[in-house]
C-alpha cells in the first residue's frame, strides 16, 4: 500500500417513505435529512436525503436539485409512498453527497407534480461543521491495485492532519494499528489523500481515523469515529 503523501463523510437515515408516515407538520414541504432546513447552511461530505413530505400515497414528482450557476445536478422521478408495481423501480427521495471541489453558494431544490412547484433552498458551505472523512467512488469495497480518494473535512484551516489505518481482518470489534500519514488542510480545513493499494496488502477489513496530528494513536478508536473499507 502506497502511504505517500498524496495530492492534496453520520449515521443511518430514515427512509423517505418512513418520513413521509410520520409526518404531521404543514405541508407539503422538501425536508433534508429529516428536517425543514430551508435557507440553512450545509457542509460538505455528509450524505443529504430530500425528502418531499405531506403529499398523498401514489404521488409522483419530478425532483431536481439546481447548483448556484442555474445547472441541473440531479433530476429523477420519484413516488411518494408508492405500492403500485408499476412504480417499482421509483425511488422515493433524492440523495446527493457534496465532495471536495462541489461549488459552494445558494442551491435550489424543487419538486413538481407537474401542475405545481414546491421548493426549498439551502448555502453549500466550503467545509464541514465537524471533522469527516470518506473515501470516494468504491462504497467502501476495494480490490488490489485500486486508487481511492480519501477527503477530509472539518478541520482547522491549514493544520497537520493524522490518518491513521488499523488492520481488523474479519473481526468486526478488534483492529491493529499499522500505521499513520499527515496531511496540511487547506484555507477551509479540507484535505485529500490519494490511497494506492498493492498486490501484496493485507485481505480484509481496514478502518481509517482521521484526527489532529500529534502523539500517537495508543488505542484503537472507537468504530462510531472510524471509516471501514474492504480489500479483497
Amino acid at each position: 500500500m502506497d502511504l505517500s503523501l498524496g495530492a492534496a463523510i453520520g449515521g443511518d437515515l430514515a427512509t423517505c417513505r418512513e418520513i413521509a408516515q410520520e409526518y404531521s407538520g404543514p405541508g407539503p414541504v422538501i425536508l433534508i435529512n429529516g428536517l425543514d432546513r430551508n435557507g440553512a447552511g450545509l457542509g460538505l461530505l455528509r450524505n443529504y436525503q430530500f425528502c418531499p413530505v405531506g403529499f398523498g400515497p401514489g404521488t409522483r414528482l419530478a425532483i431536481t436539485l439546481t447548483a448556484p450557476s442555474n445547472e441541473v445536478v440531479q433530476s429523477i422521478e420519484i413516488c411518494m409512498i408508492c405500492d403500485d408495481p408499476a412504480a417499482a423501480g421509483l425511488l422515493d427521495a433524492l440523495h446527493w453527497t457534496p465532495f471536495l471541489g462541489t461549488p459552494t453558494g445558494r442551491y435550489t431544490v424543487a419538486a413538481t407534480d407537474g401542475r405545481q412547484v414546491w421548493q426549498t433552498a439551502f448555502t453549500l458551505l466550503p467545509g464541514a461543521t465537524s471533522p469527516l472523512l470518506v473515501i470516494r467512488d468504491y462504497n467502501n469495497d476495494l480490490h488490489p491495485g485500486d486508487e481511492a480518494v480519501v477527503e477530509l473535512a472539518g478541520f482547522r484551516p491549514r493544520d497537520r492532519v493524522a490518518i491513521d489505518f488499523y488492520f481488523a481482518g474479519d473481526s468486526p470489534t478488534n483492529s491493529e494499528y499499522r500505521t499513520s500519514v499527515v496531511l496540511q488542510t487547506d484555507d477551509q480545513g479540507n484535505a485529500r489523500y490519494r490511497l494506492v493499494t498493492d498486490a501484496d496488502d493485507p485481505r480484509g477489513g481496514w478502518n481509517l481515523l482521521s484526527r489532529p496530528a500529534g502523539g500517537f494513536p495508543q488505542e484503537p478508536p472507537s468504530y462510531d469515529i472510524m471509516v471501514r473499507f474492504h480489500l479483497g
